[in-house]
């Protein structure tokens, strides 16, 4: 019974040691978690949504709820969104996706900006703002994916527990080899041969490093590693041929890089494969790059510095296609700048055009026109035929403006029936016939529904600039003046603003 014991005794030690091993990999992987990607996960909602609110401003200002709910929409697709709102001043939700929760309570004074990590995940509500005035607030729910483990995270929980199984199946085959030879040694009765037990853990740690590459591939991610002697990639798992078509021994050529990320993302790439402007043990990079079928896919680069022994340092990491959320923010921004409707741009992004036009024209001393357009038949078409037919209506008005005009001309829609030209370097007898051009322009034109023809036709509002006004708020109001008075006698008019309009 003692030397059973002292057999068993070591066996303890081992347990212990795998024991402390899966406890430090259980920890190091929580606070890796928290530490790491917690704060990037909200730092990344805070972006979004502030993105989203812009985005939504010139639809909510209008109030447009065809326009919220086209936007909203663009969201479906977003795995990460629990649920969106949108509601005006008065705290009336106007369009939702999801099933979102009752508002804060301590909003009630007012609209700011509050975000809160409530039961998994991210609560955001940002409010809409257009010209420095709140026109509502929007509310986002997102997943709690910072809580989700990462997939460099996983390899390295892997890495660690693979070697603390080696080193535990290494100690349990000491273990048993030195009972067998003491067994062997030792005065004790002859009993019948058995086979040495050191088949399981040896199997059990063949099973474990034959799982590895097989959940690289699961999750759709590329190894890779490259030395920064020469910022070339030596090697990359096998599931880079699937992320972009090439073979894996073309990843390993020294020009690849030169030849498929985009040129702007180039120097980027190169500076962090050779470890340029470095400063951190880890780094992450987002940069373009086109696959064999001239697709440009977004990849996040995930990378760290790995010791090398005498061979000196390499670098090392993850690749991740990201392109769909990429393009998500692509489009968010986008809309943050143009009407949903007719792709022109909005009533914001054109005031920013027409200050700066105003400010060349402080200081060379240009000139420029404003123009103020109203639809006189849209509100019939939409009102008599339904919104569907009314929006058609004004895109195909929107196309016109925009074919009857130079390049360098500016148009916008601003909301309802309105749309904003700013014609650049014009006198104010060239305004008064871009004026009459675009008012016979459009008489010209007809549109079509079951049969029924119903003409284009417009009033116009004229403002000069610099004579009568060099700020886009006073230029604004005297050309809407303006607008007012054309359309006292009748359709299909203009007037130019003058002092008592």
């Amino acid at each position: 019974m003692p030397k059973a014991r002292a057999a068993i005794l070591p066996i303890l030690v081992v347990a212990i040691i795998q024991a402390l091993t899966y406890g430090l990999l259980i920890w190091n992987d929580a606070r890796l978690i928290k530490a790491r990607y917690s704060e990037l996960w909200q730092s990344a909602a805070q972006e979004h949504s502030t993105l989203l609110a812009q985005a939504l401003a010139p639809s909510l200002a209008v109030n447009n709820r065809g326009a919220l709910l086209d936007i909203l929409e663009l969201l479906k697709n977003n795995h990460a969104l629990s649920y969106a709102a949108i509601f005006n001043s008065r705290r009336e939700m106007l369009a939702s996706l999801g099933t979102p929760p009752p508002l804060a309570q301590d909003l009630q004074g007012g609209f700011r900006y509050r975000d809160a990590l409530d039961d998994g995940q991210l609560a955001v509500e940002k409010p809409i703002v257009l010209a420095g005035h709140i026109l509502g607030l929007v509310q986002i729910g997102y997943a709690a994916k910072a809580t989700d483990r990462s997939p460099q995270q996983t390899v390295q929980t892997i890495a660690i527990a693979l070697t603390g199984l080696l080193l535990t199946s290494i100690a349990i085959l000491v273990v048993i080899r030195t009972n067998r030879g003491s067994e062997v040694l030792a005065p004790v009765h002859p009993v019948a041969p058995r086979e040495a037990p050191v088949s399981a853990p040896a199997a059990i740690l063949d099973q474990a490093s034959r799982r590895l590459p097989g959940l690289l591939e699961s999750t759709k991610v590329v190894a890779w590693e490259a030395d920064p002697a020469n910022g070339q990639f030596c090697s990359v798992s096998a599931s880079a041929e699937r992320l972009l078509g090439y073979p894996a021994k073309e990843w390993l050529e020294p020009d690849f890089c030169k030849q498929h990320v985009h040129p702007d993302d180039l120097p980027s790439v190169r500076n962090r494969l050779t470890g340029k402007g470095i400063t951190t043990d880890s780094f992450s990079l987002d940069f373009r790059i086109f696959s064999s079928g001239d697709d440009c896919l977004w990849l996040r680069m995930l990378g760290c510095t790995q010791p090398a022994g005498p061979q000196g340092n390499r670098l090392g990491g993850l690749l991740l296609n990201i392109s769909g959320g990429k393009l998500n923010e692509q489009r968010l921004a986008y809309l943050a700048d143009h009407d949903p409707l007719t792709g022109l741009i909005n009533r914001r992004c054109f005031e920013e055009k027409l200050e700066e036009q105003l400010a060349y024209s402080r200081r060379y001393s240009a000139s420029g026109t404003l123009l103020l357009v109203d639809l006189d038949q849209a509100k019939h078409v939409s009102d008599t035929y339904g919104h569907p037919i009314g929006d058609r209506y004004l895109r195909q008005a929107a196309q016109h403006l925009r074919d009857s005009l130079r390049e360098t001309d500016v148009v916008s829609r601003f909301g309802d029936n309105v749309f904003g030209i700013l014609l650049i370097h014009t006198l104010s007898g060239q305004a008064i016939l871009v004026s009459n051009a675009l008012l016979k322009m459009l008489s010209a034109q007809e549109f079509t529904h079951d049969g029924r023809r119903i003409p284009f036709s417009a009033c116009i509002g004229v403002a000069l600039f610099p004579k009568q006004g060099d700020n886009a708020s006073d230029l604004l109001s005297k050309a809407d003046s303006a607008l007012r008075t054309a359309k006292q006698p009748g359709s299909n008019t203009y007037r130019l603003f003058t002092e008592g309009n």
